[in-house]
């Protein structure tokens, strides 16, 4: 799970079936101090993504085709910036320019 937050962001959609398997296993051992953890972070992680969804524009609309990987890399960061999105690692490290 933190490998997928820390890639994705606390919104990442994979993150809800890792919290729903704990939820369950909690009940089912009757750990009732880790059920309502995980039901409070579910909770947290429904609000978190109700706000993703209303500030999502729809699919991106591709305008132009580009060989220029900084032109590229550029456009998908602002989209990204226009759709509130983080990165934890230098997407453009293994970029090469054209």
């Amino acid at each position: 799970m933190s490998v997928g937050r820390k890639l994705f962001g606390d919104g990442y959609s994979g993150l809800e079936y890792d919290y729903r398997g704990l939820l369950r296993l909690y009940t089912e051992t009757g750990n009732t101090e880790k059920v309502a953890e995980y039901r409070s972070i579910l909770h947290e992680w429904n609000v978190l993504r109700d706000r993703i969804h209303v500030q999502y524009d729809g699919p991106v609309q591709l305008t132009a085709v580009t060989d220029n990987c900084d032109e590229l890399v550029r456009t998908f960061f602002s989209i990204a910036d226009r759709n509130h999105c983080t990165a934890s690692t230098d997407c453009t490290a293994g970029c090469r320019s054209s």
